[in-house]
């Protein structure tokens, strides 16, 4: 891992203006080559997720994503521990917060589906572990999305509100019930207040 690791950060200092060109669409030439070589570095890592953005005009973050997955955390807290100092660059071991609730899914066939969850109402629970449980009735499913990708879609939308490192740490377990089947001890919560319960 360190070996990979130090490779990658070789690598990315000697790219990262290639890379700043790219984004700021400078070098749109050379886009496929860079993407090629950070999926070939990052997945030496394992199935571990990047992105790159630019959240203003003098700043650039390169974020690995464990796709919630704590051990692969381990993994990506040790590669962004070896990160190099670049001015104008944040490097990231999870995703963070963005508090964005309007989701847009592709289920099985790539049809692409919106999701908004600013209307949802979870059912949410602190238990005796400290961490919480978090229950969604199925009526929240207002498309024809398949359980399965509609639990992506909610796993997506805690992630946008609590970022990785809130949903790995502070959330035991995600459930899509019928309503009948809540928690009776939960509290139900607008889902764009979810994130006060966790501060």
């Amino acid at each position: 891992m360190d070996k990979s690791a130090a490779d990658f950060w070789e690598w990315f200092e000697q790219n990262h203006t290639v890379i700043e060109g790219v984004i700021n669409g400078h070098q749109l030439d050379k886009r496929n080559a860079i993407i090629e070589a950070l999926d070939q570095h990052i997945l030496s890592f394992g199935r571990i997720k990047w992105v790159i953005d630019q959240p203003d005009d003098r700043s650039f973050q390169f974020i690995l994503s464990p796709n919630r997955d704590p051990e692969l955390w381990q993994i990506t807290q040790e590669v962004i521990r070896q990160a190099p100092n670049i001015i104008g660059w944040r490097f990231l071991d999870a995703l963070p917060a963005n508090g964005n609730l309007q989701i847009e899914i592709y289920d099985d066939y790539m049809d692409t589906h919106t999701i908004d969850a600013h209307d949802w109402q979870p059912y949410v629970r602190k238990l005796s572990s400290g961490q919480w449980l978090f229950q969604l009735p199925q009526t929240a499913n207002k498309t024809d999305l398949d359980p399965e990708n509609f639990m992506v879609a909610v796993h997506i939308a805690l992630t946008n509100v609590l970022g990785e490192h809130g949903l790995m740490e502070q959330v035991n377990k995600v459930e899509v019930k019928p309503v009948e089947a809540m928690d009776q001890k939960s509290k139900r919560i607008p889902m764009p207040e979810i994130k006060t319960l966790f501060t």
